[in-house]
C-alpha cells in the first residue's frame, strides 16, 4: 500500500506542479475573491489587523489570510509559493482519498481512486487559483479519513477530525454546520462522546470568531458579514432575474459599512423567501442553480467530471445500505442543498467536495465490475471514456447545442 500512495502524490504532485507551470497567471490571479484574500493577508502583516482595502473586518472567514499572512511574513509574496503550497496539498488530498478507498475495497481500487483524483480537474485547477476551494477540499478530505473507523472511532482521533473540521470552517463557512453532521455522525456509528470531543475544536473556534465580531463590530457573527449577501445577492433572486427574467434584486448603498449591508440584505433575504417570493420561481431557480452547479463546462468542458458523473450516481446506489461510506453521500446532499440555494452561477463550488465525488464514483466502478464480465467492463468503462474524449474533442460545438437548450427551457 505505501508504494501505491508514493505512486498517487508523485503523478498528482507532477500533474499539479505542470498545471500551474502551463495556466498559473502570477500577479493576475489575484482578482476578485482573491485579491480580497490578499488584501486581509496584507493587512495582517502590515497593521496587524483583519481588514481588506474596503475596510471590511468579518467579510470573509479568516483561515486562507492567515495562512496567506503566514507565508508573507516568512518566505515573501510570490503567488507561486502559495500555488506551490497547494499543490502539496492537493497531492495529499489525492493520497488521503486512495488511503480512504482502501479501507472499503481492495486493490486495484484505490490506486483507481488516487488516479482519478490526481487527473480530476476539479482537483487540479485550485492549486493555481488563489482560492479556498483548495485547502478546504484537503482538510474536509482529511476529516473524512480520520473518520473512516467510525464503529471503533477513539476519542484521540475523534479529536483530530475536528481540528482539520475547524480548519474547514474557517476556510469555507458552510463548513461549520458540515462538521456538525459529520460529528452527529459519529456519534450515531461509535458513541456520543466520540460526537462531543469532534465538535470540541469547532465549537471552540466558532466561539472565538464569534467574540473577536463582537469586539470588533458590536456583533457576534461566527461565519461572517457576507453570507445575507450570498443568500440573496448570489442567490436564488439573482438566479430569478438573470436567468429567468424576474424583478431584479436590490442592492445595498454603494460604500456602506459591512454591517449595515449585512442587515439590508438578511431583511431581504426574509422578506424574498417568506413573502415576496413566488414558489414557482423559486423552485425554477434552485433547479437552474443545481444544473449550473453540476454543469460540465466551466467554460472549456471537464471530461474527467463527464467520465464520472454516471458513476458517482452508481456509486450513490451501490453505497445505500454501507453505513461505512453514509458521511459520503451525507456530505454530498448538504453541500449540493447549499449551493443550490446560495448558488453564485458557476461551477466552482463543487471542488470543495470534488474528493467525495471520487470516492462514489469508485464505488460505482466497483459495483459496475462485479456485476460484469472483465472484458464487458472494461468494454462499458473504455468506451464511455472515449465517449467523454470525443465529446471533449467536439466540445465548443457541444457547448453551443447545451446553451442553446438551456436557452429554450429557460424561456
Amino acid at each position: 500500500m505505501k508504494r501505491t500512495l508514493l505512486a498517487v502524490f508523485a503523478v498528482a504532485l507532477g500533474v499539479r506542479l505542470a498545471y500551474v507551470a502551463l495556466e498559473g497567471r502570477g500577479e493576475r490571479e489575484r482578482v476578485l475573491d482573491a485579491e480580497d484574500y490578499h488584501q486581509y493577508a496584507v493587512g495582517l502583516v502590515e497593521k496587524g489587523e483583519y481588514v481588506n482595502a474596503s475596510g471590511d473586518r468579518a467579510w470573509r472567514m479568516p483561515g486562507y489570510p492567515l495562512a496567506l499572512a503566514a507565508q508573507y511574513a516568512t518566505i515573501g509574496r510570490s503567488p507561486l509559493a502559495t500555488q506551490f503550497g497547494q499543490c502539496l496539498l492537493g497531492a495529499l488530498t489525492c493520497v488521503l482519498l486512495a488511503a480512504l478507498a482502501a479501507r472499503w475495497s481492495s486493490p486495484p481500487w484505490p490506486l483507481a481512486a488516487g488516479l482519478l483524483a490526481a487527473f480530476s480537474v476539479d482537483l487540479v485547477r485550485p492549486c493555481a487559483r488563489l482560492l479556498t476551494e483548495g485547502p478546504a477540499a484537503f482538510f474536509l478530505t482529511l476529516t473524512l479519513w480520520l473518520l473512516v473507523d467510525d464503529r471503533a472511532l477513539k476519542t484521540r482521533r475523534a479529536a483530530l477530525a475536528g481540528l482539520a473540521a475547524a480548519a474547514a470552517y474557517l476556510l469555507r463557512p458552510e463548513l461549520g454546520p458540515w462538521a456538525v453532521l459529520a460529528a452527529l455522525h459519529a456519534g450515531w456509528r461509535s458513541k456520543t462522546r466520540r460526537a462531543a470531543a469532534m465538535l470540541a475544536a469547532p465549537l471552540i473556534v466558532a466561539l472565538a470568531w464569534g467574540a473577536r465580531n463582537t469586539l470588533v463590530l458590536g456583533r457576534s457573527v461566527t461565519t461572517t458579514t457576507a453570507g445575507s449577501f450570498n443568500l440573496y445577492g448570489w442567490g436564488v433572486p439573482r438566479t430569478v432575474e438573470e436567468r429567468l427574467s424576474g424583478p431584479r434584486w436590490e442592492r445595498a448603498p454603494e460604500f456602506a459599512p459591512e454591517t449595515v449591508r449585512q442587515d439590508f440584505y438578511s431583511t431581504r433575504v426574509r422578506r424574498y423567501f417568506l413573502m415576496d417570493g413566488q414558489a414557482g420561481n423559486i423552485v425554477k431557480a434552485l433547479s437552474v442553480n443545481l444544473a449550473v452547479l453540476y454543469y460540465p463546462f466551466d467554460p472549456a468542458l471537464d471530461p474527467t467530471f463527464l467520465f464520472l458523473a454516471p458513476f458517482v450516481l452508481l456509486g450513490l446506489w451501490a453505497t445505500r445500505e454501507d453505513g461505512r461510506r453514509r458521511l459520503l453521500t451525507l456530505t454530498l446532499a448538504y453541500l449540493t442543498a447549499v449551493y443550490m440555494l446560495a448558488g453564485v452561477m458557476i461551477p466552482r463550488h463543487r471542488q470543495t467536495y470534488a474528493g467525495v465525488l471520487v470516492l462514489l464514483a469508485v464505488a460505482g466502478l466497483e459495483r459496475l465490475y462485479t456485476r460484469l464480465h472483465r472484458c464487458a467492463f472494461a468494454a462499458a468503462a473504455g468506451g464511455w471514456a472515449t465517449l467523454c474524449a470525443a465529446a471533449w474533442a467536439f466540445a465548443p460545438w457541444l457547448r453551443s447545442v447545451v446553451l442553446a437548450l438551456r436557452d429554450r427551457v429557460l424561456s
